[in-house]
């Protein structure tokens, strides 16, 4: 494999050209028929829409009265980091409060967190599959299902994405890059509580392995670190307003963290659940056990990211370790081991380490372009023409076969509530709940319902 950094990159039209079809067909298949698969729609989906709405009419101050808030009260003693909400908050207000308005502003950021990674394979690897990667999240079973939904792990997925492409644009271009590297951290750290730990973590793993080019730009990282440190009011203000927010959290989605079990027995607890959550069995193949969480969690007879990825991701994964004194690609197998460290406090589910996916899609576009380096006699662009078609068939089959089978996966994993797939609820039932409410307090979970957070419960029997 050629070395980071010595292959030219394409010119912008040639780009342009090999960045189209994945483009277009990863877009297509987020977006076609998104109000109609997955055919849940859970009130999870919904509470980034009401709690921006909710802070925009509260002339930005939060719940609590702080200003601009990132935490809200997801519900009763349940604080979260919420960034997205300004996004959701802002689509809405243009656009009306519909499903479709929800799920598409997140799924066109899933899109930019796929440029991101691509941007990443071409700017840093520079590898010619670099398109691939936007084809390789097209076709992985979790990341289709979640971004074609509204939840929050899309966004900070998304952010993780070009977090780590300005981290390696400063280790490669300029030092510059540091400083768009920690806002994009910030942002993701803000997004989903579950993102916090993993991106600390890796900070600190990244601020030790690079240590010596960081000495090389002293000022650079005194700056970045005094912008971090305003990035960083939001938590310190949480912690003053709620000292005891994190423990509530963990009590209240019932982690054995803040159990009174000894502490040795939470540590082997969360070994289990960390080596879980970078399980090769977790990730490529169909898991039918107790162990396997929510069934709408998962596309029927589907692994995570898909046992078709294994070759690729496992050829990415052994050059990223044969050429691990490289930083571009160390960055990525840590980047990979850190994700699990925070859903490993309580269990791993895939809302939890979707950001895995980030890593696995650098992985598994560096396995495909060893088909370019030991090609032989075959030309370029036919090999790039074939694997375009071969790719936009597999996306388009996944997406025909959802839209088809979608609300009998539903029903079928959960016997009784095709209630899931009635969608009005969203858009008609709850704005006449919202202006019924006295207070101007909403808390989502609980209010709709405390079944699954489905809001069917509401809908007139």
């Amino acid at each position: 494999m050629t070395k980071v950094g010595d292959r030219r990159s394409p010119g912008f039209k040639s780009a342009f050209i090999l960045a189209l079809v994945p483009s277009v067909i990863y877009l297509i298949t987020r977006l076609w028929g998104i109000r109609d698969f997955p055919a849940f729609f859970f009130s999870d989906e919904a509470n980034n829409v009401l709690f921006g709405e909710q802070v925009i009419q509260n002339g930005f101050v939060g719940q609590d009265g702080s200003l601009l808030p990132v935490y809200f009260e997801w519900d009763h003693q349940r604080w979260a980091p919420v960034l997205p909400v300004y996004l959701d908050g802002s689509t809405s207000s243009l656009f009306g409060k519909s499903i479709l308005v929800a799920r598409a502003t997140t799924s066109l950021l899933s899109f930019l967190g796929a440029v991101a990674v691509s941007i990443l394979l071409k700017e840093i690897f520079r590898i010619r599959a670099w398109w691939a990667a936007i084809f390789f999240l097209a076709i992985m079973p979790a990341w289709f299902l979640y971004s074609r939904t509204a939840f929050e792990t899309v966004v900070a997925t998304a952010f993780f994405a070009w977090f780590l492409l300005c981290y390696l644009l400063y280790r490669y271009r300029s030092a510059k890059w540091i400083y768009a590297s920690v806002a994009f951290g910030a942002a993701a750290f803000y997004s989903y509580s579950n993102q916090q730990l993993p991106l600390l973590f890796l900070s600190v793993v990244l601020f030790v392995s690079d240590f010596k080019y960081h000495q090389m730009h002293k000022d650079e990282l005194l700056r970045a670190t005094l912008l971090a440190f305003l990035l960083a009011l939001p938590f310190i203000q949480f912690q003053a307003l709620h000292p005891s927010g994190h423990a509530d959290h963990l009590r209240a989605i019932h982690s054995y963290w803040v159990e009174p079990n000894p502490f040795g027995e939470k540590l082997q607890t969360f070994a289990a659940n960390y080596l879980r959550g970078i399980s090769p069995r977790y990730w490529f193949f169909v898991i039918n056990d107790e162990s396997n969480q929510l069934p709408n969690q998962h596309l029927p007879n589907s692994g995570n990211l898909g046992w078709y990825l294994i070759p690729f991701v496992l050829v990415g994964l052994t050059i990223c370790f044969v050429r691990f004194r490289d930083p571009a690609h160390r960055t990525i197998i840590f980047s990979a081991l850190v994700i699990p460290v925070g859903a490993a406090i309580d269990s791993i589910e895939i809302p939890r380490v979707l950001a895995f996916v980030v890593p696995a899609a650098v992985m598994a576009s560096l396995g495909l372009e060893q088909i370019y380096v030991y090609r032989g006699r075959i030309p370029e662009k036919l090999i790039t023409i074939a694997l375009q078609l071969a790719f936009s068939f597999a996306a388009g089959a996944m997406l025909v076969t959802a839209l088809m089978n979608g609300p009998d996966w539903v029903t079928r994993h959960s016997p009784g509530s095709k209630e899931f797939a009635v969608k009005p609820v969203f858009e008609e039932r709850l704005p006449e709940l919202l202006e019924a409410e006295e207070d101007g307090k909403f808390h989502p979970l609980h209010d709709l319902g405390e079944q699954g957070g489905n809001l069917s419960t509401l809908l007139p029997r």
